[in-house]
């Protein structure tokens, strides 16, 4: 599953509740860990400041012994420093370079205690990265605990099936609860057929039959058994409401861009904003198995737009 995991940090509570997480994501395999702190420089020829390097690396060192201590002397754990001006290309660089199978990042403090709020170094991580994205709830260090749900956003999209393919693997290796959330989503109002326009909310009874039966056989291939809710509405709200009763929900990205590349589309954009646990966003076409090295390697095709 995960055998190499990054953790993004920078001294902050969210980075904090970032450290907390990546080991508990670590634990499933024994991953090495590796954890990254971008500190503000960059050397530029002659403008190149050997002393305020020395300072800023300083502070930063002082920074990351909270890490140190939190993580306390687990095996197989890396702390590295890093000058740089953008922490999310350095983080990317840092991913790619090591093969990171996973990258793990805080929220922001506006969140509010148990939701996640993506700040702008985490929303930018999140665009482009090579491999999946796990994004910790402000204050997840304060209430962390062993997952027992763990939820998937389904739509029938490729992305949708390998999201269903990795939360079924963590939670076979959590040995939680799955559930799948496939929302019959009437925000597209009315829809064109060869003969007549029918409202979405005129039908909905008919779909709802559809996407369960496709949910249904979308589990079934699964190696242990899952539930299946289909509600009705708009599909990010919908999510966000199940995520307050879920340990972890697992998302696939747009569906068109880069192969093998993150890129948040309109319902993932608004779920790392506002769901009440932790939210692993998958790149298109990339399982979490698979290292940001092989992930670079691959074209990019088009997809589902979704």
């Amino acid at each position: 599953m995960y055998k190499r995991i990054m953790i993004g940090y920078d001294g902050s509570d969210g980075a904090n509740d970032a450290l907390v997480l990546g080991r508990k994501m670590a634990e499933f395999e024994d991953a090495a860990i590796r954890v990254v702190y971008v500190y503000p420089y960059e050397p530029i020829g002659r403008a190149a400041n050997g002393e305020y390097d020395r300072l800023v690396r300083f502070d930063a060192d002082a920074e990351i012994a909270g890490a140190r201590r939190e993580l306390g002397d687990r095996p197989d754990t890396e702390f590295l420093l890093v000058p740089g001006l953008s922490p999310p290309r350095e983080l990317h660089r840092i991913a790619e370079e090591w093969h990171a199978d996973l990258i793990v990042v805080g929220s922001s403090e506006r969140a509010g205690h148990g939701h996640i709020a993506i700040g702008r170094v985490g929303e930018r991580t999140l665009h482009g990265s090579a491999c999946p994205v796990l994004v910790a709830p402000w204050g997840y260090r304060e209430v962390a605990a062993r997952f027992r749900r763990i939820g998937v956003g389904f739509n029938g999209s490729g992305e949708s099936h390998a999201a269903l393919d990795e939360a079924a693997a963590i939670a076979d290796a959590a040995d939680a609860e799955l559930l799948i959330v496939d929302v019959v989503d009437v925000g597209e109002g009315l829809v064109a057929t060869n003969w007549w326009f029918y409202n979405f909310h005129d039908c909905r009874d008919d779909l709802r039959v559809i996407v369960e039966a496709a949910a249904a056989k979308a589990a079934e291939g699964l190696t242990r058994p899952a539930e299946t809710v289909v509600p009705v509405g708009d599909a990010a709200a919908e999510l966000i409401k199940w995520s307050h009763d879920l340990d972890l929900l697992v998302v696939g990205s747009r569906g068109y861009g880069p192969m093998r590349r993150l890129l948040l589309g309109s319902v993932s954009n608004r779920l790392v904003r506002s769901v009440a646990c932790p939210i692993l966003v998958l790149p298109r076409g990339v399982h979490g198995g698979t290292t940001a090295q092989e992930a670079s390697t691959i074209a990019d095709p088009v997809g589902d737009p979704r």
